[in-house]
């Protein structure tokens, strides 16, 4: 269920903005889950054969289910500025905010019976993000369209790396340190915790640690030739005819992705036992999705049009 509001507001012909408002609620959203998971408080991961499951035999029954639900929020700002013919300017701002307990249809809960024990922020929230960039018309014929994004990161989820309730899934999430003395936590920049969880501590929640932000400039050129005779129009009485553009183009151009270079890193790992926990090795896939390699791209462009 969405519902929005939205508020428009134009200044004559030099620019306008808006601002809009979506609100989102959503249930049964889709998710995976193991109907045979042992009974809660039955697995001892020191003594598997203790568990008792419900139907009978060890053996894991993976089903989808649509147990999920979320809420979200969004506000948009639009603006939109031409001071002269020869450039405009433009600036879009998002604030989000959404929760959920799953993050799709291939994701199973870190707790089979408490589905509310994963709610939290969703996967894909990034809490602000900002474009902007505009056009400019330049001596000799020359088109400059640069575009600025921002935003701030992702969260991820913190996980132990072990299956802490025989569910067969490894995606339990370490408590808040309550001990430091306890061989079981680990330190780190995002706080201590601890990888075995007693009575009376606190389990961390969904995606509790929060991805860098990234920052891109993208940038582009170009030049239109005409080529060939220009056409003469049909005459108006007593005036001779004009002449028309040329028939044919030839465009020469140059996109640039990343053009200051700027290291946008991926998400970081968020095993607690993993060797590479906190660091991020890859790059931003919003903006290297098509070449993980490549940090900054340039592209020579033409274009023959008839």
């Amino acid at each position: 269920m969405y519902w929005s509001l939205e508020v428009d507001r134009t200044f004559g012909r030099v620019g306008s903005i808006s601002v809009n408002y979506v609100g989102e609620r959503e249930v049964h959203d889709f998710l995976s889950r193991n109907v045979n998971a042992p009974l809660p408080g039955t697995y001892d991961a020191a003594n598997p054969a203790s568990a008792k499951y419900p139907l009978g035999s060890s053996q894991a029954v993976y089903q989808f289910a649509s147990d999920g639900i979320a809420k979200g929020q969004q506000v948009t700002v639009l603006a939109s500025l031409r001071p002269n013919a020869k450039s405009r300017l433009y600036a879009r701002y998002w604030f989000q905010q959404e929760n959920g307990d799953t993050s799709g249809a291939t994701n199973f809960p870190s707790n089979e019976y408490d589905l509310g024990a994963d709610y939290g922020r969703a996967t894909d929230n990034h809490r602000h993000r900002l474009y902007a960039g505009g056009s400019y018309e330049l001596p000799l014929g020359v088109s400059l369209n640069p575009t600025l994004v921002v935003g701030s990161g992702a969260p991820f989820n913190l996980t132990t790396g072990t299956d802490l309730n025989g569910d067969t899934i490894y995606n339990d999430r370490p408590a808040f340190a309550t001990d430091l003395s306890r061989p079981s936590v680990v330190q780190t920049a995002f706080g201590n915790f601890d990888a075995e969880p007693i009575a009376g501590q606190k389990i961390v929640p969904r995606n509790y640690a929060m991805g860098p932000g990234y920052a891109v400039l993208f940038a582009s050129a170009s030049r239109t030739f005409g080529i060939g005779p220009k056409k003469s129009l049909p005459a108006a009485a007593g005036r001779p005819g004009a002449k028309s553009d040329a028939p044919y183009s030839l465009r020469f151009g140059v996109e640039a992705q990343n053009v200051l270079n700027h290291v946008n890193r991926g998400l970081p790992v968020g095993v607690l036992d993993s060797p590479l926990f906190g660091k991020s090795i890859s790059l931003n896939p919003m903006f290297n999705a098509a070449n993980q390699a490549a940090n900054r791209v340039v592209t020579l462009t033409t274009t023959f049009s008839f």
